[in-house]
């Protein structure tokens, strides 16, 4: 359990993910669960209106044992935000994911990483899973349409590394236009 004590209130969502809950106007802690996924807790402000509408909650299929998961969202704008995950194994082996190739395999057609789904239309998520681990990847983030306009505060990624219970959340700040050099990853040490 991620967080201690009684719940204030426990919801179950409907087929399609949504729900309802009535709450004063307050700062609270919701956790999400579900089978398969990873818990997570989220911080969420309920304003003093009749109708509150949160934003999603975006959470984490589990992982096989040493995968690296890494969840890129963000806003309405810009609409297309791309992952892009580049890298060498320490045998050589280039490992690259991005739009144009969200799979990278090995000779022998294991995965090493991929890309699940290029959201095209606002808020993402966008995410990559790095199987491999020994070596050093680049974890950077490209505005496809060039708006010059990656708001600070609006674009976020979680990075699952193994072994821990809740993401690394890494915040892009101000003055960031077009490319966001977020991270790298030295075999499995988040830098």
């Amino acid at each position: 359990t991620l967080i201690s004590g009684t719940p204030l209130k426990s919801v179950e969502t409907s087929d399609d993910g949504t729900y309802e809950v009535k709450l004063e106007s307050d700062d609270y802690t919701a956790e999400v669960e579900c089978s398969g996924y990873t818990s997570e807790a989220f911080k969420v402000f309920v304003a003093e209106k009749d109708i509150n509408e949160a934003d999603d909650f975006v959470i984490s299929p589990t992982m096989n044992e040493g995968a690296i998961r890494i969840v890129l969202t963000w806003g309405d704008q810009p609409l297309d935000l791309d992952s892009y995950l580049r890298g060498t194994l320490d045998d050589g082996t280039i490992v690259r994911t991005n739009f144009m190739q969200k799979t990278c395999t090995d000779t022998n057609g294991n995965k090493l990483a991929e890309l699940d789904v290029d959201d095209r239309n606002g808020n993402g998520p966008d995410t990559t899973t790095l199987y491999n681990s020994n070596g050093v990847f680049d974890f950077v983030v490209n505005d496809f349409f060039v708006t010059n306009n990656m708001p600070a505060g609006s674009v976020t990624v979680k990075v699952y590394m193994p072994g821990e219970s809740s993401p690394k959340e890494i915040n892009i700040c101000s003055g960031v236009k077009n490319i966001w050099r977020v991270f790298t990853i030295d075999h499995g040490k988040l830098e």
